[in-house]
């Protein structure tokens, strides 16, 4: 136990304990990269958490649908830092509801071509 011994006037020492456990409380070492969509967050700047907890606490638990949050927490499990860019899907390729004024599942209003099922930019007939 840690014990403060007086020396003289004015002076004094204190020992500190190192021979416990430390705890993390930051990442440690270098960080991957991962690029995804999350559930909620900061979106287009860079987060590094030190758990997945972490991640969880400012971009949402995974919903094992997202391919992001499902590749931090498989990295987490074996590593102590991770870099996160939360990117904005582009949600279901509808126009916006008209009541909410909000396009479902998407972080902004899509455009006026869209991706095709056969792979070639077309028209997007749902854009405003």
């Amino acid at each position: 136990m840690a014990e403060i011994v007086f020396r003289s006037a004015g002076v004094s020492t204190r020992e500190i304990d190192v021979s416990g456990r430390k705890t993390s409380l930051g990442p440690v070492g270098t960080p991957a990269g991962v690029i995804g969509t999350a559930e909620s967050g900061p979106a287009f700047v860079p987060v590094t958490v030190a758990n997945y907890s972490d991640f969880a606490n400012t971009f949402g638990n995974t919903d094992g649908e997202r391919f992001g949050p499902l590749a931090v927490n498989e990295w987490l499990n074996s590593a102590q830092a991770l870099t996160y860019i939360r990117v904005l899907g582009a949600g279901d390729g509808k126009k916006k509801n008209a009541t909410t004024g909000k396009v479902t599942n998407a972080g902004f209003v899509v455009g006026q071509k869209l991706p095709q099922a056969n792979g070639n930019v077309g028209a997007n007939t749902y854009a405003v």
